[in-house]
């Protein structure tokens, strides 16, 4: 079975301390300064690290939305649901499931590991909040039919709003970006073993082991919007989630203390370090302040000028085309016969790919839609020379 211990999480991706977590920052922005400086680029225009931040974690909350929102995924997979009567004269109700989860918590590690080593100056990150979903479901093997794993592209280019074909044009992209390591363990693992152990020590406190885990979840979603993540190994973050759920349900259970609580948690014959109950409790009020955090951030986001500049542009970028401009293109000539009807039908199959390809959709050329029209028109006319002269060529034999 895999283990945390000798895995490719915890020696690429758990760094000692926040300073090193920043350092990784710092080199690549550094990096893209000079690129931006070399073409002309006014590096004032460039994000902050604060308009960074707050961008990834705007884009978080929509991955949590697609993966976690009963209605939006089961237009990814169906799977992703689960349904059961809800004891109110035969209606059902819908929750997410555990492949929701594991969906969730995959695609959110992707996204923050790549661009922790990636500029958003570089890389789409409207695009890539859809691509970290796309190859989560399928690092996951999360099933779609019998023959097939991951989840629906067109239903995830529908609501991320991105069109299909560049999500799986920047999937490659994207693998190398976070160095093709896919095993994620997340602190949801470690709580469900913590939760079990609780359940077996006490069964008839059911009802508070369920509001405990319900509260230690949500805390443990707020991991995602710190660097925690990247600090701390994931069984300790569900320690502390269940530690700081502590105070949520203490007062169904005034008796039950924290001391109590890690003791029924922790293997016997283990004693706790003194000081143990006291980091478990300073990480639980990192992962309880998170959520604050993140309300300023959209407030920040508002109130910048050149981060809403770019999220326009990047919106502007990859935004499914409306559907007149994804059919080919009919041409005001004559139609011929032969070799030319069938130049007439690949001429319109081409416009069909210029309108639309997200490939020539570049952040990091600094190219307007415009210009690379035009280098897909250049395109274009190559090929027609080439299909000309294969013609002449078919003639002279």
């Amino acid at each position: 079975m895999a283990s945390y211990e000798r895995s490719t999480q915890k020696a690429h991706w758990t760094f000692p301390s926040q300073e090193d977590v920043d350092r990784v920052r710092a080199d690549v922005r550094s990096a893209q300064v000079k690129a931006a400086e070399a073409r002309g680029i006014d590096p004032k225009t460039m994000l902050t690290e604060e308009e960074t931040k707050a961008i990834e974690a705007i884009y978080l909350n929509k991955i949590r939305a697609w993966c976690l929102d009963p209605k939006e995924a089961r237009k990814l997979n169906e799977r992703l649901v689960d349904v059961a009567d809800d004891g109110k004269g035969g209606s059902e109700s819908a929750r997410s499931s555990q492949y929701a989860d594991v969906l969730f918590w995959t695609a959110s590690s992707f996204f923050k590991r790549f661009f922790l080593r990636n500029s958003m100056l570089q890389f789409n990150p409207f695009v890539m909040r859809a691509v970290a979903v796309y190859v989560a479901g399928k690092a996951e093997e999360i099933p779609l039919t019998s023959d097939l794993r991951g989840v629906r592209v067109d239903k995830l280019g529908a609501l991320a709003n991105t069109a299909p074909e560049m999500i799986v044009e920047n999937e490659i992209a994207f693998l190398g970006g976070i160095d093709f390591e896919l095993a994620i363990f997340s602190p949801q693992r470690p709580l469900e073993g913590l939760m079990e152990a609780l359940r077996a020590k006490d069964p008839k406190r059911a009802k508070m082991w369920r509001s405990l885990e319900t509260s230690a979840r949500n805390l443990l979603q707020n991991v995602l919007y710190t660097d925690l993540l990247f600090l701390q190994p994931p069984s300790r973050l569900a320690f502390a989630a269940l530690v700081t759920a502590h105070g949520e349900v203490k007062k169904n259970a005034p008796d039950f203390s924290r001391e109590e609580l890690l003791a029924w948690i922790l293997p016997e014959g283990i004693d706790p370090p003194a000081t143990l109950l006291e980091e478990l409790t300073a990480l639980g009020n990192q992962l309880k302040e998170a959520k604050g955090a993140v309300k300023a951030m959209g407030g920040l986001l508002r109130a910048s000028a050149n981060a809403e500049g770019w999220v326009k542009e990047w919106t502007k970028h990859c935004a499914k085309l409306p559907a007149a401009n994804t059919k080919p293109i009919k041409r005001k000539r004559k139609r011929e016969t032969g070799d030319g009807a069938e130049d007439e039908k690949e001429d319109a199959d081409d416009d069909a790919k210029m309108d639309t390809s997200g490939k020539r959709i570049k952040v990091e050329d600094g190219g307007s839609r415009g210009e690379e029209q035009e280098i897909a028109s250049a395109e274009k006319k190559e090929r027609k020379k080439k299909k000309k002269k294969k013609k002449k060529d078919s003639e002279k034999k």
